[in-house]
């Protein structure tokens, strides 16, 4: 290999680190979606027994606000929401896969660019040497 060739392999070395941040940075986790779901189901309970508990002095502004929508309702919610979860986790699971092709296929292009453009910066140097004289 010359030394535009190795310089091409440790820049790609370099460039998966990219694609690997972005997955990393803004794909969430399984684990993380279903924490944030389950978080939301639980401000929703907690805000049904705030309902459903006594009259008590600052409580009872919060409670008479709440209870503008009937805990029924806010249960139907909390059913269509664990149903719209698992429909979205299922989307979800098929999408990864989809998105982790497009990143490896950016970097692939990349780094196909990166080869291209070190073809012609050695094309380009070879035509300033000197000719050996035979």
């Amino acid at each position: 290999m010359n030394g535009w060739q190795r310089a091409w392999i440790v820049c790609c070395v370099v460039l998966l680190l990219v694609p690997v941040y972005l997955y990393r940075t803004f794909i969430p986790t399984d684990e993380h979606l279903n924490q944030k779901h389950q978080e939301t189901i639980d401000e929703k309970l907690a805000e049904i027994k705030v309902i459903q508990s006594p009259i008590q002095g600052s409580n009872r502004l919060l409670r008479e606000v709440l209870a503008q929508t009937p805990v029924s309702e806010r249960l139907i919610e909390i059913e269509q929401s664990k149903a719209n979860h698992a429909e979205f986790m299922d989307k979800v699971s098929k999408q990864r896969p989809v998105t982790v092709a497009k990143l490896t296929g950016g970097w692939i292009a990349l780094c196909g660019l990166l080869y291209i453009a070190g073809l012609v910066g050695a094309w380009i140097a070879r035509g300033f040497r000197k000719p050996l004289a035979g």
